[in-house]
């Protein structure tokens, strides 16, 4: 999990400065010692899968298939955050369904097991956190190693046919403690002899672009389940018991059980852009309030409480605040009693889908099509600008490279506002054509995922454009512009360093509350349509630059 870096580090969006250079340093550091240590560890670790697949040789192996192999007891693993491990839930549902006699177990951390705890495919749910393991210093700690003997002994007690090692080195080394016989992973993400039937590949490959999703059940497919296209959606089934205590809870807060409510969940792990800006978010909360007399709900952790508070000192109108009032489970209940909930990419974002509840995802960095939300109750928003998305998962946070967090930016309030507005009027699958702003598209006509909104702003005074429409019938040259165009952008943003600071301060100049009028005046947005899974090349293209935000009705 990233930390959340100094105030003093911190600009009035929410979003990281630029390091200095003693930072920058020390951040090389830090990654370079990090590279080294794993490759360290990977050459122990591939030594000893040496030994285990020499252990192998000359013993038969069945087919993992239904007709040929009957396990009893199933482990799937996944040592990750909330929101991967409720994109995992799929493995689960679909191995009961095709071993419906076998006993399934998850073993996950404990900071999110407990948002599957009433999972009727579980048997079982074990928590153990790798992450004690991260420092030097965790070896010589006796009750670590306590804890991983312990752990070991409630595994192999269970007596395991079968381990699935949905994600990460961790995971491979969990399932070849655990004793099961045989063990399904990517290859990749493991190290060498760890499984005995090594998938191919590895999550976020190059080229891939599948959803989380997708890997989860390429992993089930390998272990013998046959995909049906209702697999690809997580179902999560929350406690009675929490929908009983979260009604309480809001009760004792002044909401009636039969009152709307939106919730909003402002923050997110693993990187501070994939928050929508902060001043947004004032905004955004005052309009819910004073003019749709809605009840606004905030949600997160105890660690998100500053986070809050930042945005409530900026709000006219006070929503009500439940960060660090609820549980994991109640969390879950609270975002399935919402009408509607908006949030970042998120773990709540992923538990609200799951949930089957109404959601508003805002994404910058990263690819909604590879980590979005899967529900036909969803829809995401993202600025098209020629640098996003830029997230990698590759162990480094999401955060802006240029340190302009301008996909982020470009989403308005008033554009959140409208989509709002359109949920609470329209049916399912109705296609929103909102002027000339936005179009809300249904799911099956967005690669089988989920409404997606690509945003794509329109030009203005501080607008860069490359218009090469002449070009649209040579698939080379108009290549080529694409790249120039992107080469470009990339120097803009080095050149005009100050853009984001002005913006910042124009921004909160004009923050002002809620009167009641509705907004007026034209957000800047542009046109929204559906990306593809491999993009084209369009023959007008832009590079926006930051400008003045929309004025709002006083």
């Amino acid at each position: 999990m990233a930390q959340t870096p100094p105030s003093q580090y911190i600009d009035d969006y929410g979003y990281p400065t630029r390091p200095d250079s003693r930072h920058k340093l020390r951040n090389f550091l830090v990654r370079t010692s990090k590279r080294i240590l794993l490759a360290g560890i990977y050459v122990c670790a591939s030594s000893l899968g040496a030994l285990l697949k020499l252990g192998r040789l000359g013993k038969k192996r069945v087919p993992l298939s239904p007709e040929t192999f009957h396990p009893k007891r199933i482990l799937v693993l996944r040592m990750d955050l909330i929101g991967d491990l409720v994109l995992s839930l799929p493995v689960v549902r679909s191995l009961k369904r095709t071993y419906p006699d076998a006993e399934i177990d998850l073993l996950a951390i404990p900071s999110s097991s407990k948002v599957v705890m009433s999972d009727p495919d579980l048997a079982e749910v074990i928590a153990y956190d790798p992450n004690i393991w991260r420092r030097p210093k965790a070896l010589f700690k006796m009750q670590n190693w306590r804890e991983a003997w312990a752990l070991r002994r409630r595994l192999r007690a269970r007596h395991y046919d079968l381990a699935v090692s949905v994600f990460g080195p961790w995971a491979a080394i969990l399932a070849v403690l655990s004793g099961a016989q045989r063990r399904v992973g990517f290859g990749q993400e493991s190290y060498p002899g760890f499984m005995t039937d090594s998938v191919a590949g590895a999550h976020w490959n190059s080229g891939d672009h599948l959803h989380e999703v997708d890997y989860c059940l390429k992993l089930s497919q390998a272990a013998g389940v046959t995909i049906t296209p209702e697999d690809r959606t997580p179902r999560l089934h929350v406690n009675p018991q929490a929908h009983q205590e979260i009604d309480e809870i809001l009760l004792r807060e002044g909401i009636q059980p039969d009152r709307p409510i939106i919730a909003c969940h402002v923050s997110s792990n693993n990187g501070q852009s994939k928050r929508w800006p902060i001043p947004y978010w004032a905004k955004l909360i005052d309009w819910l309030i004073c003019e749709d007399s809605m009840a606004v709900v905030l949600t997160g952790a105890t660690n998100d409480l500053p986070l809050i508070e930042t945005i409530l000192r900026r709000t006219h109108e006070q929503p009500v605040n439940m960060a660090g009032k609820t549980s994991l489970t109640q969390l879950a209940a609270l975002l399935q009693r919402a009408n509607l909930v908006i949030t970042g990419d998120s773990g709540p974002m992923h538990i609200a889908a799951a949930a089957g509840t109404p959601l508003i995802a805002i994404h910058g960095p990263t690819d909604p099509v590879m980590s979005g939300p899967v529900s036909p109750h969803a829809t995401v928003l993202r600025s098209d600008i020629w640098c996003s998305p830029c997230y990698t998962a590759k162990g480094t946070p999401a955060d802006c490279r240029f340190f302009t967090t301008q996909c982020m930016k470009n989403i308005t309030p008033e554009q959140v506002l409208t989509v709002i507005h359109q949920f609470q009027s329209r049916k399912q699958d109705e296609f929103l054509d909102i002027g000339d702003s936005l179009t809300v598209v249904p799911a099956e006509q967005a690669n089988g995922l989920l409404p997606y909104l690509q945003a794509q702003s329109d030009a203005s005074a501080d607008t860069i454009e490359h218009n090469y429409a002449k070009n649209g019938n040579f698939p080379g040259l108009s290549l080529l512009a694409h790249y120039l165009r992107q080469f470009a952008g990339f120097w803009w943003w080095i050149w005009q360093p100050q853009a984001a600071k002005s913006t910042t301060k124009n921004l909160v100049q004009n923050h002002e509350s809620c009167s009641g009028k509705g907004v007026q005046g034209r957000s800047p947005g542009g046109v929204w349509g559906v990306p593809n899974a491999f993009p084209s090349f369009p023959k007008r293209s832009r590079v926006i630059a930051l400008g003045e935000p929309p004025e709002v009705a006083r």
